[in-house]
């Protein structure tokens, strides 16, 4: 069995977040922004350990 995902690194924009743990089988929110103004955006996440990372949705 894979191992789920523990850390990763996150951004916005292309600007540094911090990193975001996912280290629970159950549904969990890892990263949330307030305050975007209207149009486009990117989230890029980076997996750092585990085999699998697995989204639900934004």
């Amino acid at each position: 069995m894979p191992s789920q995902e523990r850390e990763s690194v996150a951004s916005l924009d292309n600007v540094f977040k911090g990193t975001v743990s996912a280290n629970s089988s159950a549904q969990q929110t890892v990263f949330s922004m307030a305050g975007l103004s209207s149009g486009s955006h990117t989230i890029k996440v980076i997996k750092g350990t585990g085999t699998t990372f697995t989204f639900d949705y934004f």
